[in-house]
């Protein structure tokens, strides 16, 4: 597999696989030919930790920005009239999910040396870019929530000042806790569903072999997170369809990108999906 580093080649087939190396040399010129892309790496912490704050700061914009649910009652959905509440539906889901981050961490550290930073640097580049579409579209639209009883964070006093603080707070809790409550109004799409699919991909895509039941955990927790959302009344359903819908088609068009370089210099327009993708991969 070609994992989109143009300027050197390098059979990573057997790591890509899920294998292990097998002589310590190659290890070695593996270790000489990458040892040097620290940068890359640290711009794409720089890249995530931007993004992620961007998109806390847009949900507390979103939270002040709730349509009053005595003027805008919860919109009609249709699992919502099949299926009653679940309460503890948000617990679950946040448990679910931070299993499957422990699942994929302990994944990257079993990979051996560029690999781990082939998967850290992909993850903090793609993921991003999804909360960067979410920041926008949860923004523009403001939605009825989908519960009128779910404790919503207070708003703030609208100045720019109190937004930004309250943002490194929730940027920091990475949306899953607060002690002021819940953040409301970011609805369009779930920050939570696009986060358990893009581990489960990576998941899917880098276990080791002999991990095989891995992505089925993975998978399953997936499922269940996602789910559960919609039971315990924090997103509709259709926030985790287009959720879903859109980290598939992200993630397919960074694989193309991915599996074919030359793209990138042929089709950049495209790399305006992934602002990071060219100088990652193709450099």
């Amino acid at each position: 597999m070609n994992i989109g580093m143009m300027s050197t080649e390098v059979d990573m087939n057997p790591v890509l696989n899920g294998g292990t190396t097998q002589a310590n040399g190659q290890d070695a010129k593996y270790k000489t030919v990458f040892g040097g892309r620290k940068m890359t790496l640290f711009c794409c912490h720089v890249y995530f930790a931007a993004c992620m704050y961007l998109s806390s700061l847009c949900a507390i914009v979103a939270n002040d920005w709730i349509p009053n649910p005595e003027i805008h009652p919860p919109l009609d959905d249709v699992l919502f009239r099949a299926i009653p509440p679940l309460e503890s539906g948000s617990t679950i889901a946040n448990i679910a999910l931070v299993a499957s981050a422990v699942i994929n961490i302990a994944m990257i550290a079993k990979q051996k040396y560029i690999l781990r930073f082939v998967i850290l640097q992909r993850f903090l580049y793609t993921l991003p870019t999804m909360f960067l579409m979410r920041a926008f579209t949860m923004t523009v639209t403001s939605l009825p929530m989908p519960e009128t009883a779910i404790p919503c964070m207070p708003k703030t006093d609208g100045t720019i000042m109190s937004r930004l603080s309250l943002a490194v707070m929730q940027s920091v809790s990475m949306g899953i806790t607060t002690d002021k409550g819940i953040v409301c109004g970011d609805l369009i799409f779930s920050g939570h569903t696009s986060t358990f699919i893009y581990l489960s991909y990576f998941a899917t895509k880098y276990s080791p072999s002999t991990w095989r039941s891995i992505p089925v955990v993975c998978w399953c927790l997936t499922v269940i997170g996602s789910v559960c959302l919609i039971l315990t009344r924090g997103h509709y359903t259709v926030d985790v369809v287009l959720s879903v819908y859109l980290a598939f088609f992200t993630l397919t068009v960074h694989d193309v990108m991915v599996e074919h370089p030359h793209l990138l210099d042929r089709y950049s327009i495209m790399c305006l999906a992934f602002p990071l993708m060219y100088f990652v991969e193709a450099h």
